[in-house]
C-alpha cells in the first residue's frame, strides 16, 4: 500500500507528505522498492542492461545513466559482475542488483522488504553493512525496513514500528521501547574469593531467575554471575551486601540491556 501496490480498504497513508489515493504518480516518483523478487529482471540481459532498461523507465539521460550505473554497481560490489547475464548470477548477486535498481532514481523513500532473506550470511552481512553505512551514513533518503530477523532491526534502525494482528502496538526508538517493556532487568557481576555454592545461596530470591554462573577465563578465583530481576522488585543491594558479608569481593556489576527480541516478546505477549 506505501509503495502503491495495493489500495488501502480504509484509514489513510501518506508517503513522503503524498496520499498514494490521491497523487499516486508523486509517491511513485519518490519511492525506491527493493522486494527481493527477481522475476522482475529479465534472465537474458545482463545486470548492467537490466539497470540501463529500468533507468530508461525512470526517464534517465543516456549520460547519466551510464555514470549512475558504474557508481551503483561499485557501491553493491557488483561491477567486476555487471556484464554477466542476470540468469547467472546468484541468489546474492540478484538481491544486490535489486538493491542498486532501488537506487537508480535517487528516492526520497527506499523500501526494502526484508533484503538479507534467502542469501548467504556473507551477503547479508555486506548488505547490511551498506545499508548502515551506504544508506543510512551517506545518503538523505529515509529507509523503510520490513524484516522478521529481530537482530537486523536492532542492528540498522532508529525508530521501528511492531506489528501484531495487523495493528501497529508500538512506535519509537528502542530506547522508547526499553523505557515501557515489561522484560525482565538484566546483570551481570565479576565476584572473587566466593564459591558457586556459596553464591547460589545469595542469590536464592524470589524476585532472582535465569542464575547462571561461570568460571571466568581471567581468573580461576572469579566467577561471572548472571542473573534477571523481575519488574518491580530490586534485591540487588542484599545481594551485594551478602557477597561482602561472606568474605567475597565484587570486582564488577553492570546492567545488561534487554536484547530486542526479549521486549519483542514481553510486548506481544501482554497483547
Amino acid at each position: 500500500m506505501l509503495t502503491t501496490l495495493l489500495w488501502p480498504t480504509s484509514g489513510t497513508i501518506l508517503v513522503n507528505g503524498h496520499d498514494p489515493q490521491v497523487d499516486e504518480d508523486e509517491v511513485k516518483n519518490s519511492v525506491g522498492l527493493v522486494a527481493g523478487e527477481d522475476r522482475s529482471f529479465y534472465w537474458r540481459l545482463t545486470g548492467r542492461q537490466n539497470l540501463e532498461f529500468f533507468s530508461a523507465l525512470y526517464g534517465l539521460t543516456p549520460g547519466k545513466t551510464r555514470e549512475k550505473i558504474n557508481s551503483l554497481l561499485t557501491e553493491v560490489h557488483l561491477l567486476d559482475a555487471a556484464d554477466n547475464m542476470f540468469y547467472s548470477y546468484s541468489s546474492g548477486m540478484k538481491q544486490k542488483l535489486s538493491l542498486a535498481r532501488g537506487l537508480l532514481c535517487d528516492p526520497a523513500v527506499l523500501f526494502l522488504d526484508e533484503p538479507t532473506k534467502s542469501v548467504d550470511a556473507l551477503t547479508a552481512r555486506d548488505l547490511r553493512r551498506f545499508i548502515k553505512e551506504g544508506l543510512r551514513g551517506k545518503k538523505s533518503q529515509t529507509v523503510f525496513l520490513t524484516t522478521h530477523h529481530l537482530e537486523e532491526a536492532e542492528l540498522l534502525c532508529d525508530r521501528l514500528a511492531i506489528i501484531d494482528k495487523g495493528k501497529i502496538v508500538f512506535c519509537g526508538t528502542i530506547a522508547d521501547l526499553r523505557n515501557v517493556s515489561t522484560s525482565k532487568t538484566k546483570f551481570e557481576m565479576t565476584v572473587d574469593s566466593l564459591s558457586k555454592q556459596k553464591l547460589e545461596e545469595i542469590c536464592r530470591h524470589p524476585s532472582i531467575t535465569a542464575l547462571s554462573i561461570e568460571n571466568s577465563v581471567s581468573s580461576e578465583s572469579e566467577l561471572i554471575v548472571g542473573f534477571s530481576i523481575l519488574n518491580g522488585h530490586n534485591p540487588l543491594p542484599r545481594v551485594i551486601e551478602d557477597v561482602f558479608s561472606g568474605g567475597g569481593s565484587l570486582l564488577t556489576c553492570k546492567q545488561l540491556d534487554a536484547r530486542l527480541e526479549e521486549m519483542f516478546t514481553a510486548l506481544i505477549e501482554e497483547q
